[in-house]
């Protein structure tokens, strides 16, 4: 009889981690569905300047304009450089 209770309790041991698995996999599907793609972080990828001296040395040499932006961070502004809005 003792068995037979072991037995029991493994099958619904097996049956719950199966569940958990189940579900384990919809929440990273779903969560994977909605990730930003490589397109859309592309701009946080961007090879910036940390201030106006490197932009301007840099753009002299590369022949390019200089695009300013500028961030307070102060109450919870975007972050460009960490990729955090």
């Amino acid at each position: 009889m003792r068995h037979l209770l072991v037995f029991a309790a493994m099958i619904v041991f097996v049956s719950s981690a199966r569940s958990q698995n189940a579900a384990a996999i919809q929440i990273q599907k779903q969560f994977d569905a909605a990730k930003p793609d490589a397109n859309r972080l592309a701009f946080y990828s961007l090879d910036w300047a940390m201030n106006l001296k490197d932009a301007k040395a840099r753009a002299a040499k590369e022949h390019r304009p200089i695009l300013i932006i500028l961030n307070t961070n102060i109450t919870a502004g975007t972050n460009f450089f960490s990729g955090h809005t």
